[in-house]
């Protein structure tokens, strides 16, 4: 990259470089005390801050580092790392789920104490309280996040949080176009995550026209959640009802559209096959949008290799086929923990990983690469506590 290393001048090089030397004695007729004088101190009084109860801050601080980043994984506006406990602040319903959700992750990831940790909210009542209705979608969020951990459903805190009242919440029926943009690809997220996982269809009423007027962008983002979209409807064809060869195409044929008409930006900055001690290779990447969406791309075609509707499942044919299938699902997992791997020991891009895993990792027979796969699937729920017990 042809960087004109003018670009790299600090603010005072240019000072010194561009412009005469400057005397810094005020000109003002005010006394340098009158800032002293006339200004009124801010107040910091200690009852007025939300956060000054036992523990708060903690589990305030815990949510921003665990809980939100499992929600904007790739999404660069980080709405639920930044947006939603600056909401929070204002809204002290919104702030006590918050703190109640952390105060149960922390207990169930980690074997903490579980401080002011009753979940005793119910969702419907929370529009009551003043909540508008993208706060509801958060509060929704988390409702099924908490109901996804591990062990909630066998745990006596889950009943507090009335779960059988949410279940027919008029909130799982909004339709998709009234969620904020970015609530709405963090509920397709995780519906996504929760159907690979336990592999079962879509929960969620989502069609292709829906969606695709908010994937219309040229950006990285935009890009990755087409490829979202791809996959959603992948999996509601491998896990639904419908079997027709007809839909297997077109599902085939739009995700290798995508991929062979990525942008540039899409191209790996440096790649690096597996070492003699490497389970995974190394893929570097410009952004992490460009790891979700090719993440995403090789995870739709695990789910089409594995449900092929042509595929000889009997006989020479059916062994020939198992063995080619092996092979390139294995190497697509191998891909999209490589990704994960290449950003940092644990980052959201690991929740894609282990929905991979979930889906072929028993198709692994190498004992090093069996332990790493299990080694990614406990630090992913360790950190986000997302269930993957079952895969």
């Amino acid at each position: 990259m042809n960087t004109s290393p003018a670009l790299f001048h600090s603010p005072s090089d240019h000072s010194r470089i561009d412009r005469p030397a400057q005397s810094f004695v005020s000109h003002s007729t005010l006394s340098p005390y009158s800032i002293l004088q006339h200004s009124t101190p801010p107040d910091f009084h200690a009852s007025r801050a939300p956060l000054n109860g036992a523990g708060k801050a903690d589990l305030f601080r815990y949510y921003v580092t665990n809980i939100g980043p499992a929600f904007d994984a790739y999404d660069p506006n980080k709405y639920f790392t930044e947006r939603v406990p600056s909401r929070a602040t204002l809204s002290p319903p919104l702030l006590e789920l918050i703190l109640a959700v952390s105060a149960w992750h922390s207990n169930a990831t980690k074997g903490e104490p579980q401080r002011s940790a009753k979940l005793d909210f119910d969702i419907e009542q929370l529009g009551s309280a003043g909540m508008d209705d993208d706060s509801l979608d958060v509060a929704l969020l988390l409702h099924y996040f908490v109901l996804n951990m591990d062990d909630a459903a066998s745990d006596s805190a889950v009943t507090q949080f009335n779960l059988s009242k949410t279940e027919t919440s008029g909130l799982r029926s909004r339709p998709l176009g009234a969620s904020h943009d970015d609530v709405l690809w963090a509920r397709l997220r995780q519906e996504v995550f929760l159907a690979v996982l336990h592999q079962i269809p879509l929960t969620m009423d989502v069609s292709r026209p829906q969606l695709e007027h908010l994937t219309q962008g040229r950006d990285d983002r935009a890009r990755a959640n087409q490829m979202l979209v791809e996959l959603l409807a992948t999996v509601q064809y491998c896990f639904g009802d419908d079997k027709n060869t007809a839909t297997y195409d077109r599902l085939l044929e739009s995700s290798s559209t995508w991929m062979t008409t990525n942008p540039s930006s899409f191209t790996p900055v440096m790649t690096r096959r597996r070492q003699k001690n490497d389970v995974f290779p190394d893929i570097w990447l410009l952004n992490d949008c460009v790891a979700a969406g090719l993440q995403y791309f090789h995870l739709a075609r695990i789910l089409l290799v594995v449900h092929d509707p042509r595929v000889p499942r009997l006989g020479r044919a059916g062994q020939e086929a198992a063995r080619l299938i092996d092979a390139q699902t294995q190497n697509d997992v191998e891909i999209i923990c490589g990704i994960a791997n290449s950003i940092s020991e644990i980052n959201p891009m690991h929740i894609t990983a282990c929905m991979a895993i979930s889906v072929v990792g028993d198709r692994f027979t190498n004992t090093d690469q069996q332990h790493a796969l299990l080694d990614m699937l406990v630090k992913t729920t360790n950190m986000y506590g997302l269930s993957t017990e079952l895969a």
